[in-house]
């Protein structure tokens, strides 16, 4: 694989895992408010969704320090 297509592939997932994110935080808006285990549970799946992003960031910035 060359390093453009890593890049790519990179950003690429960077960009997924914070749509996928934005997703869970949209579905908030639908569910109620007393809800609370549903809620919870879109919370952390966006958090998880944020922490991958925030680790591809830390790939991407290697990548292209290098």
């Amino acid at each position: 694989m060359e390093v453009t297509e890593i890049k790519r592939f990179v950003d690429a997932m960077h960009k997924n895992y914070l749509e996928m994110a934005n997703d869970q935080l949209n579905e908030l808006e639908t569910i109620p408010k007393d809800e609370f285990g549903l809620r919870d549970l879109h919370l952390k799946k966006a958090s998880e969704y944020v922490n991958k992003a925030a680790g591809i960031l830390k790939v991407k910035d290697f990548i292209n320090n290098n």
